[in-house]
């Protein structure tokens, strides 16, 4: 049974009683340890051993007193009866050879122990604040179309549609940081630079990240290219006419042509958000898959009695590729502080022809909620945190392809 502080200083005063200060005692109660417990020194000193009067024995009584207050030795050069008692106890409790003297194994347990008490009640540092995190982006980072729209940007002349349901709000949540979502539904990449037009009240991205800023997620590039709203007009455009198909699938591959063109605006964007905040990990998001890898013909638009032709998401599938390889290269382009992560699977098994979507399908056509046609839900918000929070803690996971 462990001894309490109380009951070891009673215990070392006690025996300290019995045992005779003699060096004769010392050596003949103990001859039967092994003698390879001698072949090494406590800091060069000798085998230490009841009865000596040797400086080394200061600093054995005072790394004892670190290790266990209640020995209360007197930091002497005199190896007494309560010293060996207390060397005893400590060999006791480590399972060492219970020999009462000092060299070998107890000398180099002893040591680490000592080293470690003292390093535990050394005054700590305070901890380093959570930092800043600012979540610059567009609609798929603002959070549109998970409603609960913070106030103000769910308005005639700012529909930003902020949401508490955002990735950005979560990730922040998650790290305990200061967090400013800044993105705003309809974002382009100039956005960064000026205040989006048509956004009321809404100031440059950049005006959100500063010295104190830790963490940056950029969410951009979608817009600049139609990605998104390629999607709703390819679905709606069918109710206008019937040849819109061929139309749509123009339109998409002109949008491909120029996806080149976001990697050209993203590397001076991501750069300037270094030199506003140096001391911030920076991480990039892709854009998801709207479709499953190999659709059907049965794939339903939100429009009644119209589905998605095969080649149709075929060719969306292919815009979010190559949107995403100009976003990865410009990560990768912009320098060693920004990482690309990965989202172009996170709708996979809840595409948009699932039978549990994580992305909505075309709202009606005449409502304000148009807006949120082909967004992600809850849900798909909740799996790109999960995404971000793996990157930022685990640099390796950010982009699983490379």
């Amino acid at each position: 049974m462990a001894l309490t502080r109380t009951g070891r200083a009673l215990a070392v005063g006690a025996l300290a009683l019995l045992i005779p200060l003699t060096t004769a005692n010392a050596a003949a109660g103990h001859a039967a340890f092994p003698p390879d417990d001698e072949t090494r020194s406590y800091f060069g000193c000798p085998l230490l051993l009841e009865g000596q009067r040797h400086p080394c024995v200061v600093r054995l009584q005072n790394d004892l007193n670190a290790i266990e207050e209640s020995y209360a030795l007197p930091g002497t050069d005199v190896f007494g009866p309560a010293t060996r008692i207390a060397v005893l106890d400590f060999q006791g409790r480590h399972r060492l050879p219970a020999d009462g003297n000092v060299g070998g194994r107890t000398a180099d347990l002893l040591d680490t122990q000592a080293r470690q008490a003292r390093s535990a009640s050394e005054p700590q540092p305070a901890p380093h604040p959570p930092g800043r995190y600012a979540a610059l982006g567009d609609s798929f980072a603002s959070g549109e179309g998970t409603g609960d729209y913070v106030d103000g940007t769910d308005t005639p002349d700012n529909r930003c549609h902020r949401s508490g349901h955002a990735y950005g709000t979560a990730v922040g949540r998650k790290l305990g940081m200061e967090t400013d979502v800044i993105a705003c539904s309809g974002a382009r990449t100039v956005d960064h630079w000026l205040p989006q037009n048509g956004r009321l009240g809404q100031t440059d991205q950049r005006s959100a990240v500063g010295p104190d800023t830790t963490l940056v997620t950029v969410t951009l590039g979608g817009n600049d290219i139609g990605f998104a709203p390629l999607a709703v007009n390819c679905a709606g455009g069918k109710l206008a006419r019937e040849s819109w198909s061929a139309n749509c699938v123009d339109e998409i591959e002109g949008s491909v042509r120029r996806a080149p063109e976001v990697r050209e605006a993203l590397i001076p964007l991501l750069r300037d958000v270094h030199e506003r905040a140096p001391r911030a990990r920076v991480l990039v998001t892709g854009y998801p898959r709207l479709f499953p890898d190999a659709p059907g013909d049965q794939c339903p638009t939100g429009v009644p009695f119209i589905s998605w032709q095969i080649k149709e998401m075929t060719r969306l599938n292919a815009l979010a590729t190559a949107l995403n390889a100009q976003i990865r290269s410009a990560a990768a382009e912009a320098g060693p502080w920004a990482s690309y992560v990965d989202l172009e699977n996170a709708l996979a098994g809840h595409d948009a022809c699932s039978s549990d979507p994580w992305v909505h399908l075309v709202r009606d056509v005449l409502d304000e909620r148009r807006q949120e046609s082909y967004h992600p839900t809850v849900a798909a918000q909740g799996e790109f945190a999960q995404r971000v929070l793996r990157c930022y803690r685990d640099p390796s996971s950010c982009d699983p392809s490379r």
